[in-house]
């Protein structure tokens, strides 16, 4: 973050040790300034603003005490990691807000834990969550979606035509996940997007690093925002190894189902027979890889391995348990969520943004991948 680019509108009647609490709280709000960041001391914040130590002291004393800020002695005062889902207000909300999940799949526990905390946030904002499911590229009324609420959430692969449509009613909005098209960040969204690019970048150099060179992707949502950020990961993977689209195959569906990832998997068995390693971003099609696999008898991890980003639950009750990396923190995801929201609500000169949401990908060692020991699946067919 450069913080001499921050600025103080003059002429606001605000003090400025005010002005100054609301602007960093924008930023962080906005995720310009990103969490656990480090902000700079009192004494170089002076110098940016031209403001007395008193006036930043308490300016940043605001920020410490809504939860924005955190002080750590003798190292520095950081961005929390996780903000506070509700900033210390005037008064409750009161109201609905709709939640509507899209082509969503009841598989696994991300979307029922990100559910089950922005119910629990909006209920200690006193609103009440309106739960609405769109399956199978149904067709949903933007107006009656926008109507009769607060703000609207909406989660999975997006529809940013709906999206447009919810906007045009003036409609607070946010986006958790993806859209079904890709956009710039000058579109006006405020949308918190999976950092699907890392994931797969992670996930195929840990099968490189195994040795395996015959690696299929699968990936649900070929040409949306989802599968663009996917595809990026992979060519940066293929890129620091020396391969080609040639010796790593991106293969994909319109929806990460289990019958999906089972389909996809005798496609690739059938058409490149020295494939060693399949990465799938999504634990259903993980489960329809494991599933295909027993199918046309090859053996998990001996002939195939399997390595997803998918939920967790998921990947450790199967058989074999699927290697995977680790996922989101879903309290955090709700929170931020529910910030975005509501500085929609409150301020009417909030900036929306598209936020990248962050994961660690750590590997969590199970069954379903070992290294690379013979050519491929053709020698056990």
């Amino acid at each position: 973050m450069d913080w001499k680019s921050i600025r103080i509108e003059q002429g606001d009647n605000l003090p400025y040790y005010m002005q100054l609490a609301r602007e960093i709280r924008r930023l962080i709000l906005t995720g310009r300034i990103p969490l656990g960041e480090r902000i700079p001391v009192s004494r170089e914040l002076m110098k940016i603003f031209k403001f007395s130590s008193t006036t930043v002291e308490k300016g940043i004393g605001i920020l410490v005490e809504e939860g924005f800020l955190v002080r750590r002695p003798r190292i520095g005062t950081f961005v929390a990691e996780t903000l506070p889902v509700k900033p210390r207000r005037q008064r409750k909300h009161s109201g609905k807000v709709k939640v509507l999940f899209t082509d969503i799949f009841p598989y696994g526990d991300f979307w029922f834990q990100i559910l089950f905390e922005l119910e629990r946030g909006l209920s200690e904002l006193g609103c009440e969550l309106v739960f609405l499911r769109r399956e199978n590229s149904a067709v949903i009324d933007p107006k009656e979606l926008a109507s009769d609420c607060l703000g609207v959430v909406m989660c999975g692969t997006n529809s940013l035509r709906l999206a447009r449509e919810v906007q045009a009613y003036k409609t607070p909005l946010v986006l958790i996940g993806g859209l079904d098209h890709d956009v710039s960040h000058e579109f006006g969204l405020d949308l918190l997007m999976h950092d699907d690019a890392e994931a797969c970048y992670c996930g195929v150099k840990h099968l490189l690093t195994l040795g395996h060179r015959g690696i299929a992707v699968l990936t649900p949502c070929i040409g949306s925002q989802y599968g663009n950020r996917q595809r990026e990961g992979v060519e940066r993977a293929m890129r620091e190894f020396g391969l080609t689209d040639r010796e790593i195959r991106i293969v994909g569906s319109e929806f990460a189902t289990v019958e999906s990832g089972e389909e996809l998997t005798k496609e690739v068995v059938s058409s490149f027979p020295d494939t060693t390693a399949i990465f799938v971003i999504d634990a259903p099609m993980a489960i329809g890889c494991l599933r295909a696999a027993e199918q046309l008898g090859l053996s998990v991890p001996q002939d195939l391995s399997i390595l997803t980003a998918g939920s967790q639950w998921l990947c450790s009750i199967v058989n074999p348990a699927l290697t995977s990396l680790t996922a989101y923190d879903e309290v955090k995801i709700a929170r931020h969520a529910l910030e975005k929201l509501f500085g929609q609500i409150d301020n009417p000169e909030y900036r929306k943004s598209i936020t990248v949401l962050p994961r660690d990908n750590k590997v969590v060692f199970r069954r379903s991948v070992h290294a690379f020991r013979r050519a491929g699946i053709k020698s056990a067919l």
